[in-house]
């Protein structure tokens, strides 16, 4: 038996390690809305969270590299229903109500995660409709009482810089997790960011301040979960030597 333990306790750690490295990847975007219409005030804060699935991967119909021969950039992507999911959940601080992945019009879903390689700007959309379809179908978020149809985030970041040696799509998950941190964003270098819902006259633009990627669980809480089960198969085979 007490060998049982000791090998059992090995078996586990090998199994456990290599989840233990990568968590599920969340990007956090804060920012300012730009000015004062439809339900809020200039200098109002918003953030906006993507978290990456743990299936995104380089599968999707439209995640390619881009530019040849010279990368110019990676996109991630999940524009049909049989794609891999791209955004596990998303959220908004002025939103309610739970994300789902839109799937009921022809063309939906919309979601991008995208990097370039000359501004080494990021981008993130999460939207119901593609661009010639009326918005009438919802992610599950509301504001107001009316769904919200889309999220669209750009911006570059000051120290985030990412690595296109790769001729393939790497991994989503694997990738990002190589850039944790909180990263500011650097003024006057990306396009406007906006949401919309339909209730709103028109976009609702806000300006980036910050962007936080992290993994959840982080691999700190990993390490302390197999800690604490080794600890606690130690207690167990000394109880039973004794």
């Amino acid at each position: 038996m007490k060998s049982f333990v000791t090998k059992a306790a090995f078996l586990l750690g090998l199994a456990l390690a290599p989840i233990a490295a990568l968590g599920q990847v969340v990007f956090t975007v804060s920012g300012t809305v730009n000015a004062t219409g439809n339900g809020f005030t200039a200098g109002q804060a918003v953030t906006f969270t993507f978290t990456l699935a743990q299936t995104a991967s380089n599968t999707g119909s439209n995640s390619v590299v881009l530019g040849s021969p010279t990368i110019t950039g990676y996109r991630w992507a999940d524009e049909v229903t049989s794609d891999p999911i791209l955004w596990a959940d998303v959220t908004g601080s002025p939103f309610s109500d739970t994300y789902t992945r839109p799937v009921a019009l022809a063309d939906s879903p919309w979601m991008e995660l995208q990097i370039e390689a000359v501004t080494n700007r990021i981008r993130f959309l999460a939207a119901a409709p593609e661009p010639d379809e009326a918005y009438t179908e919802s992610m599950g978020l509301t504001f107001g009482g009316n769904n919200v149809t889309y999220i669209y985030a750009i911006g570059r970041f000051t120290g985030l810089s990412f690595d296109f040696t790769s001729e393939t799509l790497p991994d989503a998950t694997t990738y990002f997790s190589a850039n944790l941190g909180t990263y500011s964003f650097i003024e006057g270098t990306s396009p406007n960011s906006a949401f919309f819902y339909d209730g709103a006259s028109g976009d609702i633009l806000f300006t980036p301040t910050s962007l936080t990627i992290s993994a959840v669980p982080e691999p700190s809480t990993y390490a302390a979960i197999l800690g604490a089960l080794a600890l606690g198969l130690v207690a167990w085979k000394r109880r039973r030597a004794a």
